[in-house]
């Protein structure tokens, strides 16, 4: 069997928490190192054990046992019964006396029963909660470990006076021996190694090491301007030379550029294999390209009458600053620029940008984008529906330019007039306004009104008689008032309510009826709602009035009561026929409360023992019963000290036989 885990001598390779146990019909030999230091081998057929001592050089060191062992099955934990999972086939490991087990007995739960097993010396269990071995000795468990934990503790090391960063090196012979490393490298204890030197025979300032065909070498490359190359199969140091010469800087310097057949005047390209010589040329020739795909060559221009301006051209303007001449990519066709006669008058090119006066000019459907017209008599805007204009002037006295400013709120508008409008101050409209009827609408405003209106609706007046509809009244601004005087209030507060909800008061009332509220704060009861009542009498004799459903954990406790202590008690009745433990609460009896009467009823010609505890300890001692069916014996004793049960304890019956028929009962009174 193996175990996760790291264990203390991972460090050596053995990355295990526990040994392992191999078995088989024969006792290992000096080749059996299959194993690891610590790990057990047992021969079945002679029932003798042995351990793995070391390993050097692969040959095993087996040390025979001086005794024999009981292996048994592995325990879950160290419990008391108290702790223990009764479940099939679930082993524990006792560890205090109780509750009818023993102290160091094995306990396996079989058959809804727990069977002990007697421990006795050379038993060895595996504990699966601390993963560890336990050995059964003089009377106790201890803990069983074998092995080395230590390297120290190998027979084939031997470590003197070991020192930080210090490793283990075999001497060739039977040891491990600690040494530090030393030379030209050294490692810390973190296994980081630092080469610091590299000592080569007749080694020199500047020497390179290389490898030769069969092993390393020093090559001394230190010739002043001498730099390394290669040749194909090993690398040598040499001087540049040719029309190139270099520092011992690396600057190279061309002295020469050697060519076959260079002369004087010619000119070297590429002919789209090779740099080649192109011949010098006639005197007054000039440089001609072949294009794209073709060789240079002297030759004379051809020239012609210009017929086309490039753009960007430049124009002189006879002076320190010329203008180049730019043409917009045209994207469409081609574009003609005329100019007209001019009538020999001279005039001036228009540009979009420049400040400039236009005379004698007329716009057709311009499209004026910015800026501003001023000192105009007026203006007109020609009708789309007939060929007459609508003209807009002031002949009033201004005293300074004016602006009438219009915002349409991003949308289209239509004004139509069907009158005359006279304005003596500001009035705003952020929607529509529409009048219908001959008739008149007058208000009177005494301050600063702001009023809104809905899309559509009748407006309500405070003297009129009109249905609400569709409303929401505020509750932090709407009350209801009493009309004899309107101080006295009644209103709705809805700040505690849940957000998208609704409340709705349904009355089916078939006359008139009265709803009272009293004088004081309070909370209404519902019918069907859980409330605690406070302050309130219940006439049980009461013509209709009923109390049910009381249980024991709703009656008041002793020491709330009078002085006295009074308390009602209650009664709890179980049957514990066919069971050797019955439990009736696991930790959640419901409150606290005080044993103080018990007793059993056979259901039938039974004999036995009862016993009543809280899962620990011993409430009311065994009482014997015997005799015929429905016979009652009390339990005697009840212990005053354990007779008390907290909330949430644990409440059990032990019965000394499973096949008796009986039914307990048990009375308590709530206290505080």
């Amino acid at each position: 069997m193996g175990y996760k885990g790291k264990g203390p001598l991972s460090y050596m390779g053995i990355d295990k928490a526990l040994p392992e146990i191999f078995t088989a019909t024969t006792s290992p030999t000096a080749a059996s190192s299959a194993p690891d230091l610590g790990d057990f081998w047992i021969n079945t057929t002679l029932s003798k054990m042995y351990i793995l001592l070391s390993k050097p050089a692969g040959v095993a060191n087996w040390l025979e046992m001086d005794r024999q062992y009981d292996f048994q099955e592995s325990v879950l934990a160290q419990a008391a019964i108290g702790a223990a999972v009764a479940a099939e086939g679930n082993r524990y490991l006792c560890n205090a006396t109780g509750g009818g087990w023993t102290d160091t007995y094995i306990y396996e739960y079989h058959d809804a029963a727990w069977v002990p097993t007697v421990p006795t010396d050379g038993m060895v269990v595996f504990d699966e909660d601390t993963n560890g071995y336990l050995l059964y000795n003089a009377a106790a468990w201890g803990a069983f470990t074998t092995g080395i934990t230590t390297i120290a503790a190998a027979s084939d090391t031997n470590i003197t006076a070991p020192a930080d960063a210090e490793i283990l090196l075999w001497d060739g012979v039977n040891s491990w021996d600690n040494h530090l490393m030393s030379g030209d490298g050294s490692m810390t204890n973190a296994g980081v190694m630092s080469v610091s030197d590299l000592t080569i025979a007749s080694e020199a300032q500047g020497d390179i090491l290389r490898r030769n065909a069969a092993s390393w070498g020093r090559l001394a490359a230190k010739t002043d301007k001498y730099i390394l190359i290669g040749d194909g199969s090993d690398i040598t140091s040499v001087a540049v030379s040719g029309d190139v010469a270099i520092t011992n800087l690396g600057a190279t310097t061309v002295t020469d550029f050697t060519l076959t057949s260079e002369a004087q005047g010619t000119i070297v390209q590429f002919d789209g294999t090779n740099w080649v010589i192109l011949g010098v040329g006639v005197a007054g020739e000039s440089l001609l390209s072949g294009g794209i795909g073709a060789a240079n060559n002297w030759g004379t221009p051809t020239l012609s009458s210009a017929t086309t301006i490039a753009n960007n051209c430049v124009l002189n303007d006879a002076g320190g600053n010329d203008a180049t001449l730019s043409f917009t990519t045209q994207t469409v066709g081609t574009a003609a620029l005329t100019i007209p006669d001019v009538a020999s008058v001279a005039d001036t090119f228009a540009f979009t940008t420049l400040a400039q006066t236009l005379v004698n000019k007329t716009l057709t459907a311009p499209d004026i984008n910015g800026g501003a017209a001023d000192s105009l008599t007026g203006f007109s805007i020609r009708s789309s529906g007939a060929a007459f204009d609508l003209e807009q002037d002031t002949a009033e006295v201004l005293t300074g330019n004016k602006i009438i400013s219009w915002n349409v709120v991003d949308t289209n508008r239509a004004i139509t007039l069907g009158g005359d409008i006279a304005l003596g101050g500001t009035i705003t409209t952020l929607g529509s306004f529409t009048g219908i009827g001959a008739f008149t609408f007058g208000y009177t405003l005494s301050n600063n009104t702001a009023v809104t209106f809905p899309t559509t609706g009748t407006l309500a007046t405070l003297a009129g008689t009109e249905t609400f509809t569709n409303k929401i009244f505020s509750d932090s601004t709407c009350v209801f008032g009493d009309d004899a005087g309107l101080t006295k209030t009644f209103g709705v507060e809805l700040s505690g309510a849940t957000a998208a909800t609704q409340t709705t008061f349904i009355f089916a009332q078939t006359v008139a009826r009265s709803i009272t509220f009293q004088d004081a704060a309070h909370t209404v009861i519902g019918r069907d709602t859980t409330d605690t009542l406070t302050e309130k009498s219940i006439d049980a004799n009461g013509s209709g009035n009923a109390i049910t459903n009381v249980n024991g954990a709703e009656l008041e406790d002793a020491a709330a009561t009078t002085a006295l202590g009074m308390a009602i008690p209650f009664i709890i009745k179980k049957d514990i026929s066919n069971n050797l433990t019955t439990s009736l609460y696991d930790a959640n009896f419901p409150q606290k409360a005080r044993l103080i009467k018990a007793w059993v009823e056979e259901n039938a010609a039974n004999t036995g023992t009862v016993t009543i505890d809280d899962g620990a300890n011993v409430i009311c001692a065994a009482v014997a019963y015997s005799g015929t069916d429905t016979d009652i014996t009390d339990f005697p004793n009840i212990d005053d000290a354990r007779s008390t049960l907290a909330a949430n304890a644990s409440l059990r019956c032990l019965n000394s036989v499973n096949t008796d028929d009986a039914m307990v009962y048990m009375m308590f009174i709530p206290i505080a």
